[in-house]
């Protein structure tokens, strides 16, 4: 007999991961919230004291078996985020965005263009939720500045990030669980997804293009940009870029000498984090040898902690973007609101900087990239991520996964290849959003391996990367399909851009459904032609 309560428990935690509640502690002021890191951790410690699993079950989930392995998907990923965080703190990102505005001209409809560009090619060599953090405000900010509606430009890059990253196996951590447990290197994941994210990505900017296309028909007065400006270590930067070239050129050759990812990608990590160290001090001993610190306006993400463009007092009075024509900016004063008018000639509010981009006096603030850098790592996703395993190896061992394998394998043998790659791509995408991505994926890789999924192993394999292609793709149907969703929505109300759950759905379910059957068409056509 299947034991129930592993079952309610577990859906009970989706619906924490999902609703995040509040709580406030009894007679007290103080209030905690259930979120993503917190309630996995509480369903397991429910099971633990109803004696619903074992300690053999709890070890099973966080040290994982010949397939899965928590801990070598927490080191890739973790040790991936730190060196693209180091990279992006040295301005390199700020300054390819302020790169692709400036060659945009005034045209509206370039400029929506380059910044999916932008979105697609850094999501590929790094990942998605750090371009969806980096990217988010700078496209606010500069909407704000040119007075132009944000959303075309905040729903492309978001798209982008989550079908982009379907292409490289660093691309996001749902494609690192898949590809971990089925043993897949760089180069063999890469041969089967480049050519289902390429074709999806070029639907899905065709698509939004043409939704948006009356709002894209302004042209602009081009701000004086100076990208170059935005760099605030270029040493670093060149320093940054290089070692993750090294990193992804020794991913690639990884299968041939057996070397383990996971630790290939923290040995670069630890080589960033010593040159941040490093950096820090030298930083450190050169302002306290000047006697001096130089003041400095800094536009600031008070969500992210991380600075969107950074100058010296002395530019101030410049005719350089951001500065010309922005309201009153006194050092410790707030920018003003700023509103602007839709095409339709309402007028809306694009930005409410009050509450996150503050102008301060820096003069006693060092630009540390050490801690900085460790302060924005998500390590939140940690406990989410072991929490989560030992949860479905609960309902696993309670014979949960070894029901929907079965079913499932019986319905993917009855349909074929093409009809296998549909269903698990649409599947996997709607399931996204009613459990988040990252559960979603662990429960159905759980079953795929399941020794009752008695399904052929070409279909197996179909299965497995349609699955990948349904936890990028279910992030854009609606806001909670990913955690990315969740602190994309959060980033963008905080700076005044309020994009409801009801308004981002209609564009995901008028867009995906078409990008996710033309990708499954692409992977299922390489599956037939292979095999």
């Amino acid at each position: 007999m299947r034991n129930v309560i592993t079952l309610i428990v577990f859906v009970g935690v989706i619906i924490l991961i999902l609703w995040h509640p509040t709580i406030r502690i009894p007679k007290t002021k103080f209030y905690f919230q259930i979120d993503y890191s917190v309630a996995p951790l509480l369903g397991v410690l429910i099971l633990l004291i109803s004696l619903q699993i074992t300690p053999n079950t709890l070890l099973a989930g966080i040290i994982g078996n010949d397939f899965l392995q928590p801990w070598m998907i927490i080191e890739l990923f973790f040790s991936l985020a730190y060196i693209c965080i180091s990279l992006d703190l040295t301005g390199s990102f700020a300054y390819l965005s302020l790169l692709v505005a400036k060659k945009s001209g005034g045209s509206v409809k370039r400029l929506f263009f380059s910044f999916f560009l932008l979105s697609s090619f850094l999501t590929t060599f790094t990942s998605n939720d750090i371009v969806i953090l980096t990217l988010t405000p700078i496209i606010i900010y500069f909407c704000k500045y040119t007075k132009i509606n944000p959303l075309p430009f905040l729903i492309g890059q978001f798209f982008a990030a989550n079908i982009w990253s379907i292409a490289l196996y660093i691309g996001n951590p749902t494609n690192i669980i898949v590809a971990q447990a089925y043993k897949l290197t760089f180069l063999s994941y890469s041969a089967w997804m480049v050519l289902p994210t390429i074709f999806g990505g070029m639907a899905c900017f065709t698509l939004l293009f043409l939704i948006f296309r009356k709002s894209l028909e302004k042209r602009i007065s081009p701000p004086a940009l100076n990208p170059s400006s935005a760099l605030k270590d270029k040493p670093g930067a060149i320093f940054g870029v290089t070692i993750l070239a090294c990193c992804l050129g020794m991913l690639i050759i990884a299968p041939i000498f057996d070397l383990n990812m996971g630790h290939i990608t923290l040995t670069f990590a630890v080589i960033v984090l010593i040159k941040d160290f490093s950096y820090s001090i030298y930083r450190t001993a050169i302002e306290r040898k000047q006697g001096k610190l130089k003041n400095k306006i800094t536009i600031k993400d008070t969500t992210q902690h991380q600075s969107v463009l950074e100058i010296n007092e002395n530019d101030k009075k410049s005719e350089n973007f951001p500065l010309s024509n922005l309201p009153s900016l006194e050092i410790t004063n707030q920018i003003g609101d700023i509103a602007t008018k839709n095409n339709d000639g309402q007028e809306f509010q694009e930005l409410n900087p009050n509450q996150s981009l503050l102008v301060e006096e820096q003069s006693k603030n060092l630009f540390h990239p050490l801690t900085t850098a460790l302060l924005r790592v998500p390590w939140k996703i940690a406990p989410f991520i072991i929490g989560m395993f030992i949860l479905v190896e609960s309902l696993s061992s309670s014979g949960w996964v070894e029901l929907f394998a079965s079913g499932l394998s019986v319905i993917q043998m009855r349909i074929g290849i093409f009809g296998a790659v549909f269903l698990m791509s649409f599947l996997s995408s709607i399931a996204c959003n009613f459990m988040n991505n990252q559960p979603m994926t662990i429960l159905f890789t759980s079953i795929l391996q399941n020794p009752t999924f008695m399904a052929t192993p070409v279909i197996t394999q179909a299965s497995m990367f349609a699955l990948i292609m349904g936890s990028n793709f279910g992030a854009n149907f609606t806001l909670i399909g990913a955690l990315a969703g969740i602190m994309w929505s959060s980033i963008s109300v905080k700076n005044g851009v309020n994009i409801t759950y009801k308004q981002f759905a209609r564009y995901g379910f008028m867009v995906m459904p078409l990008v996710v059957a033309l990708a499954s068409l692409i992977l299922a056509l390489e599956f037939i032609v292979i095999f």
